[in-house]
């Protein structure tokens, strides 16, 4: 299946090109952040949405590299790797921005975890049965 969903992919990367009206560069910025945004929201963690862009953009080129060597016979390494490094500078960026806003406000990212903490906690005691004393 996953076969067929890059095939597939890779078939109709070029009319989601010219359906946008974007130039690639600028779909691999797009892309990047979007993956990255969706990714932390599904994974809560930075690094692991981090890895899961940088996975999908590897895959990405391979099928690229693949496609361009079976085409034309030319791998072009340079726009491989600058594909790469455009779809993960917005990550790269965002990623930056959190560890600096936790860093300048410390007191509200505590803040938010005590309030989250307490709201289990008594959730917690609610679901407990009561004991009666005997």
């Amino acid at each position: 299946m996953a076969a067929s969903f890059g095939l597939w992919w890779i078939a109709h990367k070029g009319a989601l090109v010219t359906a946008l009206g974007l130039s690639r560069d600028l779909l691999h910025l797009a892309i990047g952040g979007l993956a990255f945004a969706v990714l932390l929201g599904v994974l809560r963690s930075r690094a692991g949405a981090w890895c899961a862009v940088l996975a999908i953009e590897l895959t990405n080129e391979a099928g690229d590299l693949i496609t361009g060597l079976a085409l034309s016979g030319d791998a072009r390494i340079g726009d491989t790797v600058s594909d790469i490094a455009l779809t993960l500078l917005v990550p790269t960026i965002l990623w930056s921005w959190l560890v600096a806003i936790d860093a300048w406000f410390p007191r509200a990212h505590r803040r938010l975890g005590a309030t989250r903490r307490r709201r289990r906690a008594g959730r917690r005691r609610a679901a407990r049965p009561a004991v009666l004393p005997a």
